[in-house]
């Protein structure tokens, strides 16, 4: 079930500046995924690349994943934070569902991070940067569809996560 987005009122400009801000910053780190392998587009593996090249991808990418999580686990906390404290008139059913499908999100996120991580120590950075870079994409403009709208009237269809593989938009 989909929260109402009615049922909200606005953000103040505050809030709406931080959680707009976070979900540009979220599209500048899937940019800054892209930008890590300059094959994403085109490769199927890692070995076209020299050794070196190889290297630095594999070594920058767990980084990232905790990078990536960790500010995912802020964002949402910040959300949360906001929906509770500044919208309070918001139903607690709201509440509950968007912190169950921000928490489903996380588990599913650190089973993917995972799976990029066998991929990256396999020697195939180039497929976990792929499929984490869709995966991340997909989900999260899921997210904003269904959860992120109500907060933000009009904001999962104006601009968020547009980044696509191979292109901005």
């Amino acid at each position: 079930m989909t929260p109402n987005a009615a049922s909200a009122a606005p953000l103040d400009d505050e809030d709406l500046r931080l959680i707009e801000h976070e979900h540009a910053r979220l599209e500048l780190i899937l940019r800054h995924l892209l930008d890590t392998c300059s094959e994403l587009a085109d490769a199927r593996s890692c070995e076209g690349c020299e050794r070196e090249k190889r290297a630095a991808c594999q070594g920058r990418l767990p980084s990232f994943l905790h990078d990536l999580m960790d500010f995912v686990a802020e964002h949402f906390e910040h959300e949360e934070t906001i929906m509770r404290e500044k919208l309070g008139h918001a139903s607690d059913d709201d509440l509950r569902r968007h912190r169950a499908a921000h928490a489903a999100l996380l588990r599913d996120m650190s089973d993917m991070v995972a799976a990029c991580t066998a991929q990256n120590n396999q020697g195939n950075t180039v497929q976990a940067l792929r499929d984490l870079h869709d995966w991340v994409r997909t989900r999260f403009a899921e997210h904003a569809r269904h959860y992120d709208a109500r907060l933000i009237p009009g904001h999962a269809d104006d601009h968020h996560l547009k980044t696509h593989r191979g292109r901005t938009t």
